[in-house]
């Protein structure tokens, strides 16, 4: 597991916000298709068809954000699971995060973050 990695994991949450609120946006769409609308089928089947993609991709997303998790659920020693935790799940900066722990600097707690996931690979 790579820093790069885990810097994915606060993208992936929204992205999945993002594409639950385009999915519902796609429902209000297709159900306002009017009755009388030239060729209603094609349209409402080109909006499924794009509906069915954004779900595919929620579905990668969230299956990568668990893939996640369990890296971080899987550090036996607590404190590193704080570090990864406050740094990649939460977003709080190395400042932040050492000033929460409150006996490191952010370079110490950056470096036992990599060490571990060094160690991981």
């Amino acid at each position: 597991m790579e820093f790069r990695e885990l810097m994915r994991y606060r993208s992936l949450k929204e992205e999945i916000t993002d594409l639950e609120n385009r999915i519902k946006e796609l429902n209000g769409e297709i159900a306002s298709i009017p009755k009388d609308f030239a060729a209603p089928e094609r349209l409402g089947t080109e909006l499924a068809k794009c509906k069915d993609l954004l779900k595919k991709r929620k579905r990668q997303s969230i299956n990568e954000l668990t893939r996640l998790e369990r890296v971080i659920a899987q550090c036996d020693d607590p404190y590193i699971r704080c570090i990864l935790r406050y740094r990649f799940c939460n977003g709080l900066s190395w400042t932040a995060v050492a000033k929460r722990l409150g006996n490191n600097s952010p370079d110490s707690c950056r470096m036992i973050a990599k060490r571990y996931l060094k160690r991981k690979k």
